[in-house]
């Protein structure tokens, strides 16, 4: 599905224009630079809701509107067209990185946050049914395990926990599961 139409300038003067899929747009427009040798001043980028709409619409079976999320359809049909000066641009989809920050429930729950998410998110696993003044410190007492960077430490991922906590057995099969039994801390949680 189409979301986002890009308009820029070529290095030869040329105006263009080539709508491209979300997953799509850090690929092309990193094409677009080195590539294309697009200058970044003349790019532009427009997303939806955008209303199009045919000029002539006797061309377009009486139709006035275009849909944006498939305009590459509408302009071009479903059927590949027997002799087409446009090519779509192919960019891979880049896949966001899984991050495996968040809290571990003492029977191996895991709740992901992104990264300096975890108190937003013990305020949300505490919840409102008493006030705490500090939720993450409440879930640490708890035995609720941490995993957050092991920034400085060498390893991606650290584990942190309450003071003198363990993690329990299902915490212990999570984190392997999870490829994060070797994370930093982790050897003095056992």
């Amino acid at each position: 599905m189409t979301s986002f139409v890009f308009m820029w300038e070529g290095p030869d003067g040329e105006r263009k224009w080539e709508a491209v899929k979300k997953g799509q747009t850090a690929g092309f427009m990193e094409k677009l630079l080195t590539e294309y040798g697009v200058h970044p001043a003349t790019v532009m980028v427009a997303y939806a809701p955008i209303l199009f709409h045919w000029v002539w619409k006797e061309y377009h079976k009486g139709l006035s509107d275009v849909n944006f999320h498939n305009i590459n359809e509408e302009i071009y049909g479903t059927e590949p067209a027997e002799i087409s000066k446009h090519k779509p641009v192919d960019v891979p989809v880049r896949e966001k990185p899984v991050v495996k920050f968040g809290w571990l429930a003492p029977d191996g729950r895991f709740f992901n946050c992104q990264y300096g998410g975890h108190s937003n998110l013990a305020d949300k696993i505490v919840g409102d049914i008493q006030y705490i003044a500090n939720p993450e410190r409440h879930l640490e007492e708890l035995g609720w395990a941490k995993v957050l960077s092991g920034g400085g430490t060498g390893k991606q991922y650290a584990i942190g926990m309450g003071i003198e906590k363990k993690l329990t057995d299902a915490q212990l099969k999570t984190l392997q599961r999870m490829e994060l039994d070797t994370a930093y801390g982790i050897s003095y949680l056992l």
